[in-house]
């Protein structure tokens, strides 16, 4: 005769549990994974903001640097724009030519063209002419030297990056 003991097999209560445990599991390891996506998008865009703004400088560098090829030698005509406005800056591929733009919205300027989700937007923000170089104090940008400010705005964020621009040609020899 066979023990009824012996035969015992897994009760409903025990596969609820097991089941409930699982299911708990699988959520919290789903929820782990829906966050780190949302993380690693999150990174993304700010690796896409951060490179137009490195990208917008590196634009006002180069056009900057045309114009020394063209021989402008006025305060304003060696950066390309006129210091202490704000422009819209691309590269255009047709032309093969730096353009600049005045921006419509001189908050968060010209939407940049990416093939994205999010819209980005970006404007330089060129300082006044600080004068002519050499600088009194070896610390401080001197006449000849313009600040230029890359901003980015994307989402609720945004991101900026300034460098600044010397007129070479007032630099001693």
């Amino acid at each position: 005769m066979i023990n009824s003991k012996e035969k015992r097999g897994v009760t409903i209560i025990e596969t609820i549990v097991a089941l409930t445990i699982i299911s708990l599991l699988m959520g919290i390891i789903l929820n782990i994974v829906f966050n780190y996506l949302l993380i690693l998008n999150s990174i993304k865009e700010r690796l896409i903001a951060l490179s137009l703004a490195q990208e917008g400088l590196e634009l006002a560098i180069a056009l900057r640097n045309k114009n020394y090829e063209k021989g402008e030698q006025s305060n304003d005509e060696w950066l390309g724009v006129i210091p202490g406005n704000n422009y819209c800056i691309e590269f255009n591929t047709t032309t093969a030519k730096i353009v600049t733009s005045t921006p419509n919205d001189s908050n968060r300027g010209c939407k940049v063209p990416i093939n994205s989700n999010v819209e980005f937007f970006r404007i330089l923000r060129y300082s006044g002419n600080l004068g002519y170089y050499p600088p009194p104090d070896n610390n401080m940008p001197g006449p000849g030297t313009v600040a230029i400010t890359s901003e980015v705005y994307f989402l609720d964020q945004k991101i900026s990056l300034t460098s600044l621009l010397i007129n070479r040609r007032l630099l001693p020899p």
